[in-house]
Parts: C-alpha cells; structure tokens; sequence
C-alpha cells in the first residue's frame, strides 16, 4: 500500500512539473500586449486639414533618416478633419519612429517624442510642406441669390475621385486652397438648407496664377435663373460608328430622376437644364447599359457623343456589383431618400436613390471605386470599394 502512495506521490510531482514548464514557456513566447494610445491632426502651412495621409508607427533604427522603418505595428489614414489615431503602442514612446506620405506633401521622417509637446499624447499637430510643384491657388467667394456671403459652407476638393483638401468658407464667404498640384479636380460645395453645387476645375502646371470662382448658392426649393442649358447626346455603335436609334435614355440630378427620352434620329436633346452636373444612363436592348455624367454651367450648351459596347463584346470581367446600405448612425434605421454616387478614375458614372433601403450598381469592371451618400441633416461619408474580376461588394454606412 505504501509503495502505491509513493507512486501516486511522484506522478503528481511529475504532472506539478510538467505544469509549471508549460506556463513558463506559454508566457516566454506570449508577444506583449501594448494599450497606449496617441492622437492628432495634420495640417498643411496655411493650417488647413490634410485628409487622406498614410501614417507608420515602428521602433526605431539606428539610422532613423534613412528610410530605414522596420516592424511596423501600427498605421492610421487622416479622416477628411485631418485627424489620426495610433493605438497599441509600447509605453516607452522616445523609441517609436514615425512615416507621414501624402502624394502632395514632402515625406515626414521623424520620432513620436520630437512630435509631442507637454508630454501630450492626444493633440499632436504636425505640420507638412507641399511639394515644389504645387503652386495652383484656387480662391471660392460663395454667396446666396441677394450676393450675401455665407459662412461655414463645406468645400470638399478632390482629384482622381480622392478627397485632398476639406475646408469650410470664413465669414465673408471666402475660402483659399493655396499650393494646389496640378491636375483636374472637382469640388463639391454644400451648406444646409442650400442646393448641392459640384464644379470640376482643371489646375495647370507651373502655374501659380489664382483662379477665382464666384458661387451663388440657392436655396432649396428656390428657382435658378440659370435654367436655359441644353445637352445634345450622341449615341453611336463603338464598332461601325453609325447612329443608334431606339436607345432609352434617363437623365437625374442630385439622385432625382428628371425625364426619359428616345433616341431618334441623330441625336437626343435634354433642354431648359439649369446649372450643375447631371447623370445619365442608356439602356438599348443588344449592347452594354452605360452610365456616366455631363456637368454644363450657367446657360451652357454641350455636344456628347457616346459610343455602345455590343453584348458579344462586353468584358467578361464586368459583371461586378457594389450594394450600398446606409443607415442612421443612432436609430439605426435605413435612410431611404439618401442620394449614392460612384465615381471611377475621377469621373462620376452614377448616382442612385435609396429606395428600398440600398442602392445597387452593377456591370462594374475590376478596379478602385469612389462613392458617397448625401442626405439632408447628415454629414456624407466618402469611402472607398476595390472590385475584383466580377466581384461583389456589400458596403453598409451608419450617418451622423
């Protein structure tokens, strides 16, 4: 009976054994948990917001302005108020260095400790330079239909469909981008309780000479004495080039369905349109339903050829989908009414009404998709949708 307790004895002693290496080696090789947590915005020289810059996070080498970053272990993208958030960071912050890139600034190589002032982690201001060759300046005075200037109207710049300059109008209704790239840009100009204004404007290079834009805003429900522009569509085979008659084709604004008309004979003629940008789409039984946009100014008259894709020479690639389901941020509820526009490579090819609680675009090829949703009292999300051959995408937003 002994010997049977002596043995018990030591199996015990073995499992206690064998017990306690296992927790010693379990916590050796546990990676440490970090829950520091650092903040801040980026702005440019002048003050205004940077949205879109990528931010890095990593320790520290030994030659910090050599590009030389290694284990990256946290990123952030500034939201459009320039703001950033960097989490799980080791308590010891004198050794993280830090990467800031943006397309239009020069590169921020740096240490989180040269950032920091008073040892505060929540309100860090880093400043970036723009680069040589942005030197466009574009000056917005904005103003109601009594040539009132109106402050606080939200001015969003963009370029290739991404946002990079975000700023509202001070309080004689003017707002200054300065130290702008060149290329083309659109601007999308909002204030509550006024029709939404969206401009494209083409930034030369080289050329630092201001480009000034008087905007008169209406209000909502008001009458636009710049109500007489006309749009002449083209509609032809891409292949033989010839005339396509019996096309269905539907003209919208700010996501409301306007008309639609036949084509017959040479062309379509969509009249007494007041300023703004307008989307179409064309729908012709044995070729590709196509949709894009035509944005014409105060008055203004415009010619449009736009040319047919055959069925048998569609891209089997182009089958992809993107469902948009917005909701309210608090009640959760679907936002019907809500307006979704898609644009891909800086141009806009649709905009959609939320009617049975999401939108849906369909025949979209591979690639890189813009889009935002705007409704009366909300604050519009921008975001960004990556299609593969065919693929589909679900995209639900909650708005403020």
């Amino acid at each position: 009976m002994k010997k049977y307790l002596l043995f018990g004895r030591k199996v015990l002693l073995s499992l206690f054994a064998v017990l306690v290496l296992i927790v010693a080696c379990t916590e050796s090789t546990t990676e440490p948990v970090f829950e520091n947590t650092v903040a801040g915005i980026l702005t440019d020289t002048y003050g205004m917001a940077v949205p879109g810059a990528f931010i890095e996070a990593s320790m520290k080498t030994t030659n910090l302005k050599g590009a030389n970053i290694a284990n990256v272990f946290a990123t952030d993208t500034t939201d459009e108020n320039g703001r950033f958030d960097l989490s799980d960071l080791p308590d010891d912050l004198t050794q993280i260095a830090i990467r800031i890139s943006h397309p239009d600034f020069d590169e921020v190589l740096t240490d989180l400790e040269t950032l920091r002032s008073d040892n505060d982690k929540s309100n860090i201001q880093v400043v970036m330079n723009q680069k040589d060759e942005c030197v466009g300046k574009i000056e917005l005075t904005i103003t109601d239909k009594n040539e009132t200037p109106l402050s606080g109207v939200e001015v969003k710049l963009r370029r290739n469909g991404e946002l990079v300059r975000y700023s509202e109008t001070n309080s004689e209704g003017v707002l200054l981008f300065e130290n702008v790239c060149p290329g083309e840009y659109g601007l999308r100009i909002f204030n509550d309780g006024y029709s939404v204004i969206e401009k494209g404007i083409n930034v030369p290079e080289n050329d630092s000479t201001l480009i000034k834009l008087p905007i008169t805003l209406s209000a909502v429900g008001e009458p636009d004495s710049c109500c007489d522009g006309k749009i002449y569509l083209i509609i032809k085979d891409e292949v033989t080039k010839e005339i396509l008659e019996g096309a269905h084709v539907t003209i919208w604004k700010n996501g409301d369905k306007l008309d639609i008309k036949i084509s017959e004979g040479e062309f379509v003629l969509f009249e007494n349109l007041c300023e703004g940008t307008y989307a179409f789409d064309i729908v012709l039984e044995g070729y590709k339903h196509i949709e894009f946009s035509i944005e014409i100014g105060c008055n203004e008259t415009k010619e449009v050829v736009k040319y047919l894709k055959g069925e048998a020479d569609q891209d089997t690639c182009c089958n992809g989908k993107i469902y948009v389901i917005p909701r309210d941020a608090e009640t959760e509820e679907l936002l019907k009414g809500a307006m979704v526009n898609i644009f891909k490579d800086g141009q806009k090819i649709g905009s959609k009404i939320v009617e049975e609680g999401y939108v849906l675009f369909e025949d979209l090829c591979p690639g890189k998709y813009n889009l935002n949703i705007i409704m009366e009292h909300y604050k519009g999300p921008e975001f960004s949708v990556e299609l593969e051959c065919n693929g589909v995408a679900e995209i639900h937003k909650d708005l403020i």
